[in-house]
């Protein structure tokens, strides 16, 4: 693989699943996730990354569609409204495209035998769908423990060890996913025009990342006529200084970078709606005596909706 491409693949699959949830609505609430022994949820994440990167005089385009499905089931809830889950994928989809080089589609659902590339995703991702692995999460939305169940695991042993795909899946990298995509509710009572801060700092391929997300509690709305909670957020990424001895080979400064989006919070029924999480990025590395000028921006579009 292309020295920049893999460095560019790399900024796509940190980009890839940032989001966050938040809610409020009448004139003071406590904003929590309201969880129930038998409740069941169905989640979706739909993710479009464009990517440019300027190597000298040549440019590489890379457009990335990601879209993961998955089932909830909450199992127990403790006296603090924490809730130990049963998740499972119910579909991924795969779709990348990358002028010059074999278009990759893959889709778990598909009943079409895949071919070239995608057919080495089908064998790591295809035996992932339906198995298990539990979790804990508090009903301010944080994430405490994930723990993959035997038949997980064992899937995950016959994945390639060089693989970028099984970091996604490991216990490391399922917890990243879910911190990055409910985020942090307030800890105390809001109201309209409130604000709070949620800090976090997770390991990539680009060394470790430190996101800082604000929160705005906007407006009443409605949605499909549910009473819902309008967060505003924004938020900015940095990298986490580390001594000069262990500096990347690739030498990466972040030049440019923001997050913006909205989310909508069931604040009755205590869950997320809907939101649309934002990011874009500008980086630059070297690469032997080559630079590289990364521009990434990326959308991820979240849904839960609760039932089978």
């Amino acid at each position: 693989m292309n020295p920049a491409y893999r460095l560019l693949v790399g900024i796509c699959g940190y980009l890839a699943l940032g989001l966050v949830c938040g809610t409020p609505v009448e004139a003071q609430q406590t904003l929590r996730w309201k969880f129930q022994p038998g409740m069941q949820y169905q989640v979706s994440f739909d993710q479009m990354t464009l990517s440019k990167t300027q190597v000298d005089q040549e440019s590489i385009h890379v457009r990335m569609h990601m879209g993961m499905a998955m089932q909830w089931k909450v199992t127990q809830v403790d006296n603090t409204g924490t809730a130990t889950m049963e998740q499972a994928f119910t579909r991924i989809r795969l779709k990348l495209e990358n002028p010059g080089v074999e278009q990759v589609s893959y889709d778990s659902s598909s009943r079409s035998k895949s071919v070239g590339e995608a057919a080495q995703i089908a064998v790591a991702l295809g035996p992932i769908i339906g198995k298990t692995f539990r979790v804990r999460m508090t009903s301010r939305g944080i994430v405490q423990e994930v723990i993959a169940s035997p038949e997980m695991q064992a899937v995950l042993k016959r994945i390639p060890q060089e693989s970028r795909l099984k970091d996604v899946f490991t216990r490391k990298g399922l917890m990243q996913t879910l911190r990055q995509s409910h985020g942090v509710l307030p800890a105390k009572v809001v109201q309209l025009g409130d604000q709070w801060e949620a800090v976090e700092t997770v390991g990539t391929p680009l060394g470790d990342l430190k996101t800082k997300t604000r929160y705005r509690y906007g407006k009443d709305a409605e949605d499909a006529g549910v009473a819902a909670a309008q967060i505003q957020v924004h938020g900015q990424i940095e990298l986490v200084p580390v001594k000069e001895e262990k500096l990347p080979r690739n030498n990466l400064r972040i030049e440019s970078q923001e997050i913006t989006g909205e989310i909508l919070f069931a604040s009755i029924q205590g869950h997320l709606l809907r939101s649309e999480i934002n990011q874009q990025m500008v980086t630059l590395s070297r690469y032997r005596d080559l630079q590289l000028t990364s521009r990434v921006t990326s959308r991820l579009e979240t849904t839960v909706r609760r039932g089978k």
